[in-house]
């Protein structure tokens, strides 16, 4: 995985009691490879006793040399990083403990320029507005989706969409092309204090402008933080406290409050102001498009909604409208205007729990951080991490978002968001191969869809037909697609992630290499001749063959040698992790009448007995065969065939046939069935195969072969076949004469027969199957040991919170707690429920017990699986764990109970 450097720059004026934490937080990440910008705004010592603290070789501190505005000290700071993805964070804010591992994570999976995350909050102590104190606001979903950046700046310039959902460079990692390129057009990223009085704003409307699309995370990256320092909330609570927002603006060269834009009216309100932002922003980069423009009508319509927000400020806030409205020609008294709340109570304890959403999902969790001993946002952190599911568990459905429902409208306006069901999983075969080559690979992947089709795994398959080159098989959807060109490989794989996209495609499979973008794909390992062989590995071909290899997250091999091979060359694949799915032989290839052999042998001009070969060029080493044949006393009696591609007779080699005919054939595979029954002998001297098709489909058909004990051919050979060294021409000769004797042809044609039996297309279809199905369970985190349980979700809550406690609390202190994954079922509960109950019961277990769940043990969800994907997971599954509270129903399955039962003593 890419481990990108991250840039990290805090900006920071007088804040050396927050700013430690704040750092802390940083410092404490799991993933290493950052730097840490600490840009002072010329404060006072305290700031720099603070920061030289601490001694890690990351930081980078820099004091400006007279006191500047945000924006330009969020320019300075942002001109001393070097990384290749930048974030500024505030300096009473944090970053999860796996922050910069999920953002790394999200980066190298999907290839995004910017990740951007709702970011969850947390009240200092001191906080200026005094509900929030001691505060930590969680977000309850964890999942990531791509949004569509034109479309999300559109909403929040109609004002129905909050700027939290904007890519802003204070909730993102924003790569350091977009902000050069911004300065590419400015002169520098961010706006002047006159021209923007919000920096974090004016980046996320800049960024989202300049780009196509951005990852937004719903598990959270960082945490903002609300302390006594706070302008955000000095500015949207004036009248609580004031003096942060004072102290930015004596700070401002300009006046901004005078300088606002001509369109609005003087004044302090944060929503004025951030229309100030949007109406410079769009008069500086995109003036001409009509798409993005302030409505004052719907700008006065946003600031009286908020009017209440803070009563103390309703009469200068009710001005602004006035004056707005006069200065638009529009009519005060049709304007919906509440009336002042005079009954707030700002001394009121903020709340603590779950809060819900109109149709009662659980969709924030408050805690109450004084009650646990909590009083910085680097422990705020902590306790987050130890709550939330792991960064593991994130989904990210691949479909773009262009449009939203009016449900997610009205929900996104509220800064809220429902996860949507994902339609149902699909495999992805992409038939490329067939358009390519009609040769060994066309065999395999033709077999599979045959023994696939009618049944219920047909039913998750989709064929990529290229130019319509697939063969079409009943019970086997299609999906035509353009022709594969190696001269526009790139251009293939933004297509094909649009058709995964398109059809819901939870994996993709390519029967040639291909790979789209980022849904995961499996590798299937025909063979490593280039590498083993000293290819070219530049030509295109092969050089997509080791993207493939790098795209992917799971690998099957056709042969044991083959798997040994891949993960001989690419050592970051365990051999133990790649699945072994020997090809089959059709049950067309069999013995052949005495009449039928010679039917054949009169069609195509053989007189004579002959040797066949399967090939002539480079590794299949068709020169030993042809140097023993020319050493034989009788090799006038024979004649000597060749099928396949690449079977023209050399003129070189032609000393080694005088007096003997050579047939060069292309053969159907019924005629191929004759010729491999009517020879003397296959003869397949090869240097190295992936499997070694043409050995089991002679044998299937009653021909002695004669073979190298190379690579993978002793798989498929056995001890059926005479093996000869591929270099030892006098042992070639021997083998030649040998298979001549009746006694020695009898031996060989029956062992062949038997041996042919082991090689069924039945059996790797099913191995590929299964394979494919646990390539879709990766998300479980399946490890060496796997644990079900079945609770029953109609129990009384607290009697079953009581013993899954016991459960997890057991698994998390067993000395292999690491080894160990735990899997509950969800059928009867909303996953979000399940969620949050697990949750409840890992803060139980770290205040009570001071276990950290997170750290000890890997809890994964099932429901709704199908009979195919159960019959995969079951043999993966070591035990269930036996619940006084059990789901019967489920239990009762006869799938499930063939799972070994396990107590909790003798785990």
């Amino acid at each position: 995985m890419n481990q990108p450097l991250f840039s990290i720059v805090i900006p920071t004026r007088e804040r050396h009691l927050t700013l430690p934490y704040t750092m802390e937080s940083v410092l404490n990440q799991s993933y290493q490879n950052f730097e840490l910008i600490i840009m002072d705004n010329f404060s006072s010592e305290e700031t720099y006793e603070v920061v030289h603290q601490f001694t890690d070789e990351r930081i980078k501190y820099f004091r400006a040399t007279e006191r500047l505005s945000i924006s330009e000290n969020w320019e300075l700071g942002l001109s001393y990083t070097t990384g290749e993805y930048v974030f500024v964070l505030g300096d009473d804010d944090a970053l999860m403990p796996d922050g910069l591992e999920l953002a790394s994570k999200l980066i190298s999976e999907y290839n995004v320029d910017i990740v951007s995350w709702w970011r969850y909050s947390y009240g200092w102590p001191n906080a200026i507005v005094p509900w929030v104190r001691n505060r930590l606001q969680l977000n309850l979903l964890s999942h990531a989706k791509f949004w569509n950046s034109k479309e999300m700046l559109k909403q929040f310039y109609n004002y129905q969409l909050s700027h939290e959902f904007l890519p802003m460079v204070y909730n993102s990692f924003v790569h350091r092309k977009i902000i050069d390129r911004i300065k590419s057009i400015y002169g520098k990223y961010f706006m002047s204090s006159t021209m923007s009085a919000a920096p974090d704003v004016y980046s996320g409307l800049v960024n989202a402008y300049f780009t196509d699309s951005y990852l937004y995370s719903f598990r959270s990256i960082s945490i903002i933080g609300s302390s006594g320092y706070s302008l955000g909330a000095s500015v949207c609570y004036q009248s609580f406290k004031s003096e942060p927002l004072k102290d930015v603006l004596k700070d401002d060269k300009e006046d901004y409050i005078l300088k606002v834009h001509p369109t609005l009216v003087p004044t302090t309100n944060q929503e004025i102001g951030f229309a100030h932002v949007q109406l410079r922003t769009k008069e500086l980069f995109f003036p001409s498009d009509t798409e993005f423009e302030v409505n004052i009508e719907n700008l006065l319509n946003f600031v009286i909604q908020q009017i209440n927000r803070d009563p103390g400020t309703y009469e200068i806030t009710l001005k602004d409208i006035e004056a707005l409205a006069q200065k638009h020609g529009i009519s005060v008294a049709k304007l919906n205007i509440p009336d002042k709340l005079t009954n707030l109570n700002i001394d009121v304890e903020g709340y603590q729990g779950l809060v819900f959403s109109s149709e009662g999902t659980p969709r924030q969790l408050i805690i109450n951080c004084e009650q646990v001993g909590i009083s910085n946002v680097a422990q705020a952190v902590k306790l987050a991490q130890g709550i939330l599911p792991r960064i593991e568990s994130i989904i990210v459905p691949t479909t773009h978002v262009n449009n939203f429902t009016k449900e997610e409208e009205l929900e996104l306006k509220y800064q809220k968001y429902q996860e949507k069901e994902q339609p149902g999983s699909r495999v992805l075969v992409d038939g490329v191969f067939f358009q390519l080559y009609k040769t060994g690979i066309a065999r395999v992947w033709k077999s599979l869809l045959e023994q696939w089709a009618n049944t219920k795994f047909a039913e998750h398959i989709l064929v990529l037909d290229r130019a319509n080159t697939a063969p079409k098989i009943n019970g086997i959807n299609y999906r035509t697609i353009h022709a594969y060109d190696y001269n526009n490989t790139e251009g293939d794989r933004q297509i094909l992630q649009q058709i995964c996209d398109e059809e819901g495609a939870e994996l993709f499979i390519s029967s040639y290499y291909t790979t789209p973008i980022t849904t995961p794909s499996v590798f299937m390992a025909y063979d490593m001749i280039p590498e083993v062989l000293g290819g070219n590995l530049n030509e295109p071909m092969w050089r997509e063959k080791h993207n493939g290899i790098q795209h992917a997250s799971a690998f099957i091999a056709i042969s044991q040698n083959t798997a040994k091979d891949l993960s001989t060359f690419f050592p970051d694949i365990p051999l133990e992790s790649i699945t072994v799915a020997h090809c089959g032989v059709d049950s067309l290839f069999c013995p052949a009448s005495e009449v039928e052999i010679n039917a054949f042998k009169y069609k195509y001009g053989i007189n004579k007995p002959y040797f066949l070969l399967s090939g002539l060029g480079g590794y299949k080493n068709a020169i030993l065969f042809f140097k023993a044949f020319a050493q034989l006393s009788n090799k006038d009696n024979f004649d000597i065939v060749v099928t396949g591609a690449g079977s023209q007779l050399p003129s070189e080699w032609r000393q080694y046939t005088a007096g003997c005919t050579f047939h060069a054939l292309q053969l159907s595979d019924e005629e191929l069935r004759l010729a491999y029954a009517g020879a003397v002998a296959l003869v397949y001297p090869s240097q190295y195969e992936g499997f070694g098709m043409p050995v089991i489909e002679a044998m299937a058909c009653g021909s002695p072969v004669i073979t190298t004990p190379n690579a993978s051919l002793p798989e498929a050979g056995g001890d059926a076949v005479i093996y000869v060294k591929d270099d030892d021409i006098e042992a070639m000769v021997d083998a030649l004469c040998e298979v001549q004797k009746p006694s020695c042809r009898n031996l060989l044609i029956n062992a062949g027969l038997e041996q042919a039996k082991h090689f069924s297309w039945i059996k790797m279809a099913e191995i590929v199957k299964i394979a494919l199905i646990k390539a879709s369970f990766l998300d479980l985190n399946l490890k060496e040991t796997n644990i079900i349980i079945f609770p029953d979700w109609s129990t009384d809550k607290e009697k079953l919170g009581l013993e899954l406690m016991d459960v997890i609390q057991l698994i998390a202190s067993h000395p292999n707690h690491n080894q160990i994954t735990l899997l509950i079922d969800i059928n009867g509960i909303a996953q979000e429920e399940a969620d949050l109950f697990l949750q409840s019961i890992a803060m139980n277990l770290m205040m009570k017990e001071e276990i950290d769940i997170t750290e000890k043990l890997t809890i994964s969800l099932l429901s709704d699986l199908t009979d195919s994907q159960w019959q995969s997971l079951i043999p993966c599954i070591n035990g269930r764990f036996v619940l006084e509270h059990e789901n019967q129903q489920i239990v009762a399955d006869g799938q499930v109970q063939q799972i070994p039962l396990y107590s909790l003593e003798n785990l």
